[in-house]
């Protein structure tokens, strides 16, 4: 009887073994710095199939902040009343309304913030005519990107310095051989002197930047690293520093730094299954308290997209592949899979690891996921976007809603099947409906039904010859589609803006067509900050360049009306043939920002109001003032 009640016990408790192992997220946190050195031990020999990288690696300098623009004094630009954003202007194009993304440019309405050519820009717009106020330079490098709070400013940019061989596969689950790496640079402006722009603070890591997205004061980056003891295995392996990221903070003008690791081994998590050791850190950063992060929390794992809400912050990369693909050749690797990490932001002050789940295949980009009622919605293609072959496999795009559970996020619904044999070129969730549109030789424009999102379902398909790269809503069930006209053979011939019906799912319609020409192009297909909508003139604008056989006959920005009953050209800006960059509406002008400068021209028409050059900037050439006639 003993013997039977102890089996019983055992049952019982091997039982609840596996519900409680059952109850954990997929990621495993790691318990202690000694687990997290021994787990980088014993899998890097595994993660670094090519050889170990340089011994030798020189440690990133420390950037010296660069001094104010100019002496400090008093403000001297008038304080218009307060302009409300969305109505009285515009605003960065973002996915989520509420979730701030970086961008190369913002506006408080009465004051532009502007990055080019590694200098900051502060314009004062509150009269109509542009007037620049002060600058700053910022330091070398590239990619520098603005986040706006009050008087400050977080910028971010990227700088090779050095030479610094890192392996690429920090942001990439995949092992790769030892390249050049990049260095991040954040940084605290303040710019309450609008005359004298400041830089205050700075941080600096070895690594990547992968994204940025900010709630009120709450700024979340999402980092991508590789720890020192893959980068100099010669530095030793046992240190726990070797294998946490490190950031350098300076104060400007003090000429005190200090380092010391961005995230502690007990905040640090791994998937279940081994996914590299490249290293994803989310800094939770309150802009009205300064630069020092107040939370962090890391993954060993790869991080090429994200995507936020307002409560939800998604890190999705392609799972880990034991060989390494070729990008121009290789073979697709079979059953690739993303896994996403979810982290709950609802907190301002704190981020919380809430679970992981899996879709099959590759995502676009972050317009791929949505999340709606607490279920995410994701868009996924068998074939990846840089395959070279694209349109000659099987492939095929599913849409798969997956909500929290205690196992992470479980698969909900999937509908499968979506453009056999093409992959995914855009995606736009609208409440409860999905738009994906797949190309080859046609663009089918599906309508997909996410009102049970068990069931997600397609509702209605649109065929027609191009392919819409971006989709913007435009209010009262319409759609905006920006991309390329095509042949019937499926090659491109030029930019196009599109207007769709989607009010009937069942039944999707095009309602208008612009084409800008054969040999057109805009930025706005592929970066989805470079294209503005201002609802209450209709108008859509997107920088243009146009090339004949001759060469380039127009580089600028061209304004749409976008009407049900006709899209008709609303007028065109240039900066002497520099390409524009942005577009903004602040009261009844018009603004375009190129590297030239910024010019102000009349809502109506776009007759010119006024042009500042920035300092330093050459004059452009090639590019006529008027565009051809779509």
């Amino acid at each position: 009887m003993r013997r039977v009640l102890a089996l019983l016990a055992l049952v019982v408790m091997l039982s609840l073994s596996a519900q409680a192992d059952a109850a954990k997220p997929k990621l495993r946190r790691f318990a202690s710095c000694k687990q997290l050195v021994t787990y980088g031990k014993r899998h890097a020999p595994r993660w670094s199939p090519n050889g170990p990288p340089p011994a030798a690696v020189p440690t990133p300098p420390l950037v010296a902040a660069p001094g104010a623009g100019g002496p400090a004094g008093e403000v001297t630009a008038p304080v218009p009343p307060a302009a409300t954003p969305g109505e009285d202007f515009s605003v960065t194009n973002v996915q989520e309304a509420g979730v701030h993304e970086p961008d190369i440019v913002k506006t408080n309405g009465t004051t532009l913030y502007a990055v080019e050519a590694g200098r900051l820009h502060v314009v004062d717009v509150s009269s109509g005519a542009p007037e620049e106020l002060g600058t700053l330079a910022l330091g070398t490098g590239y990619g520098h990107q603005l986040l706006l709070r009050g008087d400050r400013l977080l910028v971010t940019w990227t700088q090779y310095g050095d030479g610094a061989p890192l392996a690429q596969a920090a942001r990439a689950p995949s092992p790769a051989p030892p390249t050049v790496a990049p260095k991040t640079v954040i940084a605290l402006v303040d710019v309450s002197d609008p005359a004298h722009p400041a830089l205050t603070k700075t941080l600096s890591f070895a690594g990547d930047l992968v994204a940025a997205r900010a709630v009120g004061a709450s700024a979340r980056l999402v980092l991508a690293t590789l720890p020192r003891a893959i980068v100099q295995p010669a530095s030793g392996r046992a240190a726990t520093g070797a294998w946490l990221p490190r950031g350098t903070f300076a104060t400007a003008g003090s000429g005190k730094a200090r380092s010391r690791p961005l995230v502690g081994c007990r905040s640090v998590r791994r998937p279940r299954s081994f996914s590299g050791l490249g290293e994803v850190t989310v800094l939770t950063i309150d802009m009205d308290k300064g630069l020092e992060p107040v939370d962090a929390d890391g993954l060993l794992s790869g991080g090429e997209t994200v995507y936020a809400s307002k409560d939800s912050l998604f890190v999705a990369s392609q799972r880990y592949q034991p060989r390494v693909q070729s990008e121009t050749g290789g073979p697709v690797p079979q059953d690739t899979t993303t896994q996403i990490h979810r982290f709950d932001i609802a907190d301002p002050d704190v981020t919380t690891y809430a679970g992981s789940g899996q879709v099959p295949g590759y995502l676009l980009s972050q317009f791929a996921m949505s999340e709606r009622a607490g279920v995410l919605r994701v868009a996924s293609t068998e074939e990846p976007p840089w395959f070279a072959e694209a349109g000659t496999s099987a492939s095929q795009s599913h849409l798969t809603t997956l909500q929290e559970s205690a196992t992470g996020l479980a698969p909900l619904g999937r509908v499968s099947g979506l453009g056999a044999g093409e992959r995914i070129y855009a995606v736009r969730y609208v409440d409860d409906a999905a738009f994906v549109v797949t190309f080859r030789q046609v663009d089918p424009l599906f309508a997909l039904d996410l009102s049970d999102p068990a069931k997600p379902r397609v509702s209605g398909e649109l065929k027609l010859l191009g392919v819409s790269s971006y989709l913007h809503p435009a209010g009262d069930g319409r759609l905006i589609g920006v991309g390329q006209d095509a042949s019937e053979q499926g090659r491109t011939q030029g930019t196009q803006v599109s207007l769709f019906d989607v009010s009937d799912l069942a039944a999707p319609k095009l309602l208008q067509r612009a084409a800008l020409g054969q040999g057109a192009s805009s930025t706005a297909e592929y970066e989805h900050h470079a294209f503005l909508w201002w609802p209450k003139r209709d108008l859509a604008v997107l920088p243009a360049s146009i090339y004949d056989g001759a060469g380039q006959v127009f580089s600028g920005a061209i304004g749409f009306t976008v009407r049900d009953d006709g899209i008709t050209q609303a007028g065109s800006v240039t900066h002497d043939g520099v390409a524009i960059d942005r577009s903004l509406v602040i009261g009844d002008r018009l603004y375009t920002l190129s590297p030239a400068g910024l010019k102000a021209s009349a809502l109506s028409g776009f007759g010119d109001v006024g042009f500042v050059r920035f300092a330093g900037a050459a004059s452009g050439g090639a590019g006529s003032a008027t565009p051809p006639s779509p």
